[in-house]
């Protein structure tokens, strides 16, 4: 098991997109960063579940998404000062793709399921990917879920649950740069 750390997530996720802008852009995406005005910036625990979960995320949205945008959102859903000072957070992932059928979207986080309608493309589904994800989320107190509609897109989105970095001079720069926006076209 991994020691927790201290990092920054808008800077993890600022990578995340680092890594796959050149996918977005071979296929013509935008790829967006919204992180909400006020969340906190700088956690303990362990960045490599989150990046895990954000790259697969964003990863399946441009790879089903042949027009459009794929829009990452970072929002604080709930503050708990009285408990370790522990941030409930929610990290989401939209894409104007092909969208998701009532029926799939039941079973796309079981282990080693793959979906097979034809209005996916022809390199796959979710299988396993998404499954790890669900379990990542799991581990971090949190879950995972999805809403779609078939030719309109889906959101993808997880929670998570992590202590704020206790540091007075980080909470004046987090006050001084709190959230911020990111295209790429």
């Amino acid at each position: 098991m991994k020691q927790a750390a201290l990092f920054d997530l808008q800077s993890l996720i600022e990578e995340v997109l680092d890594n796959l802008t050149p996918r977005a852009q071979a296929k013509g995406l935008g790829l967006d960063l919204h992180y909400a005005t006020g969340a906190s910036r700088r956690f303990v625990g362990d960045a490599n579940r989150i990046l895990q979960i954000v790259s697969i995320l964003v990863g399946n949205a441009i790879k089903f998404t042949d027009r459009g945008s794929v829009a990452i959102k970072v929002e604080e859903i709930d503050r708990r000062e009285d408990r370790d000072n522990m941030a409930m957070l929610r990290i989401s992932v939209e894409d104007s793709g092909v969208g998701i059928s009532l029926t799939a979207q039941t079973k796309l986080f079981q282990k080693l399921w793959r979906h097979d309608s034809s209005s996916m493309p022809a390199s796959g589904g979710a299988a396993l990917g998404l499954a790890i994800c669900r379990k990542l989320a799991e581990l971090m107190k949190g879950e995972i879920g999805v809403m779609s509609e078939e030719g309109v897109g889906s959101k993808f989105w997880f929670t998570m649950q992590l202590p704020r970095q206790r540091d007075l001079a980080s909470d004046q720069r987090d006050a001084d740069i709190e959230g911020g926006n990111r295209s790429v076209a």
